[in-house]
């Protein structure tokens, strides 16, 4: 329990009456406390990682609604891989103390960013969806190379246009086909977005 006369630091830090990984039995073989140990660093250096490049590139790209809870994310994200550094400094240091402290962090975190979020929701929700924009832009750069085939169509000798007419037709039917049902695989319509 925290004593008043020493200080917090020192109280979290402590390690007296704690085993650490390495100390907790025949198991805890050398190689397992260090696959251990640097599981959770590796961890925590690409969560850290992740963090800084949410917060470097992504968060100054959106809009001032979406900053927060993007801020919230790399926070929550940062605080995650400091977690896992410190489990890992466990495998020698018993700083178990000093591990829950961060957890409860994390949780407060996690817990704002949630809140952020859900607030977030309606706005989140109104975005049009990326993927309806995509298989429009393929819809209208496929029309497009159609009706430039078409145009070399009418340009040839009126003999070769029954039989390259029907050829485009049945592209065409075979093309609208394909992204209709692309469309229906993304949940949109382009009747609904257009």
């Amino acid at each position: 329990m925290y004593n008043s006369k020493d200080s917090f630091r020192d109280w979290l830090f402590q390690t007296e009456g704690f085993n650490s990984k390495q100390c907790c039995g025949p198991a805890w073989s050398e190689e397992l406390v260090w696959s251990y140990a640097l599981g959770h660093f590796f961890i925590a250096l690409i969560y850290i990682l992740v963090a800084l490049l949410i917060y470097i590139y992504v968060v100054p790209r959106y809009l001032k609604d979406f900053k927060p809870p993007l801020t919230g994310l790399s926070i929550f994200v940062f605080a995650c891989g400091v977690a896992h550094l410190f489990e890992g400094m466990t495998a020698w240091l018993p700083i178990y103390r000093a591990v829950v402290l961060v957890l409860w962090v994390v949780v407060f975190v996690s817990f704002v960013d949630l809140l952020l979020i859900v607030y977030k929701l309606p706005l989140i929700k109104s975005l049009p969806r990326k993927c309806s924009k995509t298989v429009r832009s393929a819809r209208d750069a496929l029309r497009r190379q159609l009706y430039e085939i078409e145009n070399n169509i009418l340009n040839k000798d009126i003999g070769e246009r029954p039989s390259a007419t029907e050829a485009v037709v049945s592209l065409e039917s075979a093309v609208t086909k394909l992204l209709e049902s692309m469309e229906d695989e993304n949940g949109t319509s382009s009747r609904k977005n257009g």
